[in-house]
């Protein structure tokens, strides 16, 4: 599935477990970054994708992806900060809320 933010387009892609993980292997190599362990989706700044791995259970796949979404939005909009307030988080949820929840209420 497709989607649009910030005039740039974005693809929602499912992979199962053993083409995601190669994934994650392969573009942690080429970002030099090291994989910490088990991952359920990831957001793909360079390719404007996010992959979710299809290993997981419906209710799961919707926490992932809003967790990935708001990558997705944090980024497009130039807040990619590496420490928040709490103040910060609650106004990044409020600003992002419609947005993430009309992906997730066509994704799925």
């Amino acid at each position: 599935m497709q989607f649009k933010i910030n005039n740039k387009t974005w693809e929602i892609k499912e992979l199962d477990n053993t083409e995601f993980l190669e994934l994650i292997k392969k573009i942690s190599e080429e970002q030099n970054v090291q994989n910490e362990g088990f991952v359920f989706g990831f957001c793909d700044y360079a390719s404007h994708s996010i992959y979710l791995n299809n290993y997981q259970c419906e209710e799961e796949k919707k926490a992932t992806l809003t967790h990935e979404l708001i990558h997705c939005w944090l980024w497009s909009h130039g807040a990619s900060y590496t420490s928040y307030s709490e103040d910060a988080v609650c106004d990044t949820v409020s600003a992002s809320y419609d947005f993430i929840h009309k992906i997730i209420n066509n994704y799925f």
